[in-house]
């Protein structure tokens, strides 16, 4: 069992702009979520969860405003602190080949 890890993720300077796939999404939520997860992958990992969550029938963990889409309200779940992630030390021992 492994221990999680804290640490900040910090994007590189050059960072100018929203990847490919991040680009349908609403921008006010957008760059508001970016502020709490900076790691553009990450981001796009935790928010495809919890779509795929609210799709499955669970609740919002906040007041959903009218004709918003499930990216909206997982970003919006970042953006007001209720929704986050851990990365936990992976158990996996990788051997080499002798």
């Amino acid at each position: 069992m492994g221990r999680p890890y804290n640490f900040i993720l910090v994007p590189p300077p050059e960072f100018a702009q929203y990847p490919r796939s991040l680009t349908r999404m609403n921008s006010k939520y957008l760059s508001d979520a970016m502020q709490r997860i900076p790691n553009t992958e990450l981001l796009i990992n935790v928010v495809s969860r919890r779509v795929r969550q609210l799709a499955q029938g669970h609740r919002p963990m906040i007041q959903v405003e009218p004709r918003m889409d499930p990216a909206e309200i997982a970003l919006k779940e970042i953006t007001e602190g209720k929704l986050g992630f851990e990365l936990v030390e992976s158990d996996i021992v990788f051997q080499q080949s002798k």
